[in-house]
């Protein structure tokens, strides 16, 4: 796991969830949060709006809880990035704006 990771509450998550990340618009650095069921491949990607990877958040095997991530996007330009979430079969993605 990533060394910035803050939070990790293993329990009962009984669905897989990407939620909004926190502040949106944001201007710098933000927040991803996301449940997990069940232990699971976990993919957290930031696309651009072509489709450009512009980051990987957290891409390894993690077990069923609540995480949140923080996304440092100081060095990307202002716009509107997609936040991918992929574990094992489930798929979510959220719009970020990003406002410098």
């Amino acid at each position: 796991m990533p060394a910035d990771v803050n939070t990790e509450r293993p329990g009962n998550c009984r669905v897989f969830s990407l939620h909004s990340n926190f502040p949106n618009p944001f201007n710098a650095t933000t927040r991803c949060s996301y449940s997990l069921a069940h232990e699971s491949q976990v993919r957290l990607r930031v696309l651009d709006i072509t489709g450009a990877v512009r980051a990987v958040l957290v891409d390894e095997r993690q077990t069923g809880g609540t995480y949140t991530i923080p996304w440092d996007a100081s060095r990307l330009s202002t716009g509107i990035y997609i936040i991918e979430m992929t574990a094992d079969s489930f798929r979510a993605i959220h719009k970020a704006m990003l406002i410098k």
